[in-house]
C-alpha cells in the first residue's frame, strides 16, 4: 500500500512539476519576444478578464473559494505524508479489572532487532510495529554475502519469532519477514 501511494506521489508531482516548468518556459519565451514584439508587450492577463474582474461582484470571491479548495487539498495531501501507521506504544492489558500495561514499541523492536542481529549471515535488521487495531510485525533483515538463507530463515521461523510472540502473549501476531542480500561486510569473516 505505502509503495502504491509513493507511486502516485511521484507521478503527480512530476506532472506538476512539468506543467510549472512548460508554463515557466512559456512565460520567458512570450515575454522575451519569442512570440513576437506585439504579444511581448501585452498585459498578461486579457482585457476580456480584467474587465470580469472590475465588473463581476462574484469575480473575488469565486476565485477565493477556489483558492482555498486549491489549500485545503494541499493540506490534506501533507497530513497524508506525515501519518504512520507505526505504533508507539502496545497495550499488554489482559484484563482491564487487573490494570494496564502498556509497553513502549521502541524497546520491543530494537530488541528484536538485536536478536535478529547477533544471529550468523546477518549483517543488520530493523523491526517495526505496525498497525493500531491489528498489530503486526514487519523485519527487514539485512543478510551477508555468505550467509545460509536457509539456515536465518529456519531460526528466525522457529526460534526469533516463537519468543516475540511469546513475549508478547500474542500467538498469532502476524510477522513479515523480508531478507535483503547484502554485499561484503567484516561479517562474512565470521
Amino acid at each position: 500500500m505505502r509503495s502504491h501511494a509513493s507511486r502516485v506521489n511521484r507521478t503527480a508531482l512530476t506532472v506538476l512539476g512539468l506543467l510549472l516548468l512548460a508554463a515557466g518556459v512559456l512565460g520567458v519565451v512570450l515575454s522575451s519576444g519569442g512570440f513576437g514584439e506585439r504579444r511581448a508587450a501585452s498585459a498578461v492577463v486579457p482585457q476580456d478578464l480584467r474587465e470580469l474582474a472590475a465588473d463581476s461582484w462574484w469575480f473575488w470571491p469565486a476565485l477565493a473559494v477556489v483558492a482555498l479548495i486549491i489549500a485545503y487539498l494541499g493540506w490534506r495531501w501533507l497530513t497524508a505524508q506525515v501519518r504512520t501507521d507505526r505504533l508507539r506504544q502496545l497495550d499488554l492489558t489482559g484484563n482491564p479489572r487487573e490494570g494496564t500495561t502498556t509497553i513502549d514499541t521502541s524497546a520491543i523492536t530494537r530488541a528484536l532487532a538485536d536478536e535478529v542481529d547477533d544471529l550468523p549471515g546477518v549483517s543488520g535488521a530493523a523491526a517495526h510495529l505496525r498497525g493500531h487495531g491489528a498489530p503486526r510485525m514487519d523485519l527487514v533483515v539485512d543478510l551477508t554475502r555468505r550467509a545460509d538463507v536457509a539456515l536465518v530463515r529456519k531460526r528466525l521461523e522457529t526460534e526469533v519469532v516463537p519468543r516475540l510472540r511469546q513475549a508478547l502473549d500474542d500467538p498469532d501476531l502476524p510477522v513479515a519477514i523480508q531478507l535483503r542480500p547484502g554485499k561484503n561486510t567484516s561479517r562474512d569473516l565470521r
